[in-house]
């Protein structure tokens, strides 16, 4: 029998165990059935990149190094969060984007959901599917679509007939000078705005925090900015 297939059915085997072995764990701790009532489920998903032996480099890429190719393996693993449960478990190869990983969790999407994701996962797409399947997000926002949250123009102009001028309907949001005016730990809340772009946009609740410390210390690192944006869908209880 090829290597290949062997070891195919080997990892299968071992992601079998592995979710067993999840539910005996999770089992041992009390569920938290009570928190966010109006949730069906919190489904949390993430992953973890794991290296291999350089002689699976082909069937598992991992990159290159100063030693030539290298294998690696990831662990696309989804908790309910709710029910201390584990829901489903994906092995891919290393360098497997986390945003291949979408279409499984559609698969998996209820009404009622509440879904947690990393920017790993970040889809405008993605997050158009859960609003059509009746379920809700909170997701950062990606640094680069900042220039793509709009509300409601104050300022819009309309028709005789009373209809609104599409093309005036919508007003970027003004991030710089709201968090210019954020002190460090300050937390506001924008109740509605949208996020997309001037074709297509998707309604959410945004959340906009002010780092302080060594969280703004370790943010500096990697951008410019002294913010930090996440928005949720809106959330009727």
């Amino acid at each position: 029998m090829n290597i290949f297939i062997i070891f195919t059915f080997f990892v299968k085997f071992l992601k079998a165990i592995f979710l067993k072995l999840l539910h005996i764990v999770f089992n041992t701790k009390k569920p938290e059935k009570k928190s966010l009532p109006n949730f069906n489920r919190i489904l949390l998903t993430d992953s973890s990149v794991f290296k291999l032996h350089k002689s699976l480099s082909n069937n598992y890429p991992g990159g290159k190094n100063q030693e030539g190719k290298y294998s690696s393996l990831k662990i696309n693993f989804i908790k309910d969060l709710k029910h201390n449960l584990p829901v489903d478990v994906k092995i891919t190869a290393g360098t497997k984007s986390d945003f291949k990983f979408l279409p499984k969790l559609k698969k998996i999407i209820r009404a009622k959901d509440l879904i947690l994701n990393d920017l790993g996962y970040y889809s405008l797409d993605f997050f158009k599917y859960i609003l059509k399947k009746k379920a809700f997000f909170i997701s950062k926002l990606k640094l680069n679509s900042t220039k793509t949250i709009f509300v409601d123009n104050p300022d819009a102009q309309y028709f005789k007939n009373g209809n609104v001028k599409s093309e005036t309907r919508y007003a970027q949001l003004d991030l710089e000078t709201i968090c210019g005016s954020m002190c460090a730990g300050e937390i506001k809340e924008v109740e509605k705005v949208y996020v997309g772009s001037a074709f297509e946009k998707i309604p959410c609740r945004l959340i906009i925090t002010r780092l302080d410390g060594i969280l703004e210390e370790r943010r500096l690192n990697t951008v410019t900015k002294k913010s930090s944006v996440t928005f949720a869908t809106e959330l009727i209880f």
